[in-house]
């Protein structure tokens, strides 16, 4: 039986689609229905305790920092933004290819601090690295302008509510893989996509997940955008 195509933010099959939960979590943040309690971060000698908007699935201590991984995809078409992720303590491989990056850039894939406007570099510092090879000025000014900042911004405000502890801010450090489309126009819609994306990146990274049961459960469910669409 023909139905149609479903509306957002379902997925086909009625489900809602993992990015749409994502957001929903941070909408019920807002309005307090998620409280935030403690959390250890093991992340040096001293345990960091923090108030972190937890769900079932946090752990109660977060620990090893010297590599953390996060993917997250937010948008579509040619504004879609797409994250890789790696978080890490300054002693540590993340620190290590940060430094390896910055100085031996591969051309088209030149890395770039992460920025909330000149002058003004995040903490934790937050390397930026291209996925899609830079060909053009405008591709260059969509990397250099809206994700950018998107990135800067989103790296701030988890430190602001506590994703990141404010005490490791300068203990660790991130590389992001960003990807913006080489066909993308609209500026504010890239700006809001990698925006999202790295905010979910880093919460993924943080927290660990998707956990190994998160995986099982949306393993026959799961929807790939572009297995059939480039």
């Amino acid at each position: 039986m023909k139905v149609g195509p479903v509306r957002g933010p379902l997925s086909i099959g009625g489900e809602l689609t993992y990015e749409a939960r994502e957001e929903l979590r941070i909408e019920l943040e807002k309005l307090g229905k998620i409280k935030p309690k403690s959390i250890t971060f093991q992340i040096g000698e001293e345990p960091i305790e923090e108030r972190f908007k937890a769900i079932d699935i946090t752990p109660e201590i977060i620990r090893d920092f010297n590599l953390r991984v996060g993917e997250a995809l937010s948008g579509e078409g040619a504004e879609v933004a797409h994250i890789d992720l790696m978080v890490g303590k300054k002693e540590g491989p993340v620190a290590e290819a940060f430094a390896k990056a910055k100085a031996s850039p591969t051309p088209g894939h030149e890395p770039l601090l992460a920025i909330l406007e000149p002058n003004l570099a995040v903490k934790p510092e937050t390397l930026i690295v291209p996925t899609v090879t830079i060909r053009s000025m405008r591709q260059a000014s969509m990397i250099f302008g809206p994700a950018q900042t998107a990135v800067a911004k989103a790296v701030v405000d988890s430190v602001s509510d506590g994703t990141i502890p404010k005490k490791a801010a300068a203990t660790l450090m991130l590389i992001a893989n960003v990807f913006v489309h080489p066909t993308a126009v609209d500026r504010q819609r890239v700006y809001i996509n990698n925006y999202k994306a790295m905010r979910h990146a880093i919460r993924k990274a943080i927290e660990g997940r998707p956990t190994i049961n998160e995986l099982i459960e949306n393993k026959d469910r799961a929807k790939h955008p572009f297995k059939y669409t480039p």
